[in-house]
């Protein structure tokens, strides 16, 4: 098979995903979907919930690509509010001021990608503000793991390096609370990114006296590794900050202009305002251009529909033909097998009738002796 045949059998894959999709999503009642039609008339789905990065992340399994986006809008509703249906981006959208102050105080923050394309987000614990709306704070990481699931490798297996910051001598115990709240739209998937945390956890020399660090320790590790979590995380242990980590999280596959100074590398914290400002340039021209399409008349009105070509179209309407033979097909045969049930049920209700018309003759035969017997 030629690259020609290859692309092409990829195309004609996802449009048939993509009808198998919305034959999913037509299939969910109304009351479980109607924030995620809400976003469909904000014409956000597909620019910030792409069908077909949530069918990569659920293997091609429609219904549960499906579920997952209707749950992520209704989550998305929940955090967000009324701004729920504005366009996630920093700038005249979903995020407000409180939101981009937690972002400008670098947590969570987006490090460069890694040697083979792996998104990366840190998360440094040093960085939290004590004082900040928790709602705040969810909405940022919210805001992190979106632009992760934008990066192709999101959905593949472990494709999002997750750093954590987790203990340092000085970090105040882990809030559970927070995490538990950031950690269930990853845990159930509703933002389609597949992670794979790294701990890192400095110690200090006098780790053997220090029994409340220790206590934090354990509490942290035990935590994040609860079976509940479905994560496997790695765990960086040393005494003291740089070569040690900077060893491990090479070999993980980050560049060293890509790890933070405190963990040995060249990444600064003073970088991340300069690239809030970039990436909030960066939204705006998105914004601008898909304007521009949809002015322009560009823009196709089915979700996830990119196939415009005369021949991509005869192969999706063929698809959509075919399925919907095997549909009917389906109903016919269930209504076959139901007239069966249902002629089988009435041939023993028919039964059961002639045996009590049998019973009641007896009956009354046996009552019209009894009453002869009496008048004797």
């Amino acid at each position: 098979m030629n690259e020609e045949e290859t692309t092409a059998s990829f195309l004609n894959h996802e449009a048939e995903a993509l009808l198998h999709f919305d034959e999913a999503m037509a299939a969910i009642p109304l009351e479980h979907k109607q924030d995620y039609l809400t976003a469909v008339e904000h014409d956000l789905v597909p620019t910030e919930t792409d069908p077909l990065r949530y069918l990569k992340y659920a293997g091609f399994n429609a219904w549960d690509a499906a579920q997952r986006m209707c749950t992520y809008w209704q989550r998305r509703v929940f955090w967000f509010k009324e701004r729920a249906f504005l366009p996630l981006r920093l700038e005249n959208g979903a995020l407000d001021m409180k939101d981009r102050l937690v972002l400008q105080s670098g947590y969570p923050v987006i490090l460069p990608p890694t040697a083979d394309g792996k998104p990366v987000i840190l998360f440094d614990r040093s960085k939290l503000i004590s004082n900040v709306d928790p709602v705040a704070r969810n909405r940022a990481v919210w805001y992190g793991c979106h632009l992760m699931s934008l990066y192709d490798r999101a959905q593949e297996d472990e494709g999002v390096i997750f750093l954590v910051n987790l203990v340092q001598p000085r970090l105040p115990p882990v809030d559970q609370l927070f995490v538990t709240r950031s950690m269930w739209f990853l845990d159930n998937g509703i933002i389609p990114i597949k992670i794979k945390p790294h701990m890192l956890c400095s110690l200090p020399l006098t780790m053997s006296r220090n029994e409340k660090l220790t206590n934090n320790i354990i509490e942290c590790i035990s935590f994040y590794m609860r079976p509940t979590s479905g994560l496997c995380p790695d765990l960086h242990f040393y005494n003291h900050m740089g070569e040690g980590f900077l060893h491990a999280l090479m070999g993980v596959g980050l560049k060293k202009e890509g790890i933070p100074t405190f963990a040995g590398g060249t990444w600064s914290f003073e970088s991340v305002a300069s690239w809030l400002n970039c990436q909030a340039l960066r939204e705006l021209k998105v914004d601008e251009q898909q304007r521009q399409r949809r002015l322009s008349g560009k823009t196709d009105a089915k979700s996830g529909a990119l196939y415009q070509t005369r021949e991509e179209r005869k192969t999706k309407n063929a698809i959509h033909s075919r399925n919907k033979r095997e549909r009917r097909k389906r109903e016919l045969d269930q209504l076959k097998s139901e007239h069966e049930q249902l002629k089988e049920a009435n041939e023993l209700l028919k039964t059961e009738h002639a045996c009590l018309e049998r019973l009641w003759k007896k009956a009354k035969q046996f009552d019209l002796a009894t009453e002869q017997l009496k008048l004797v």
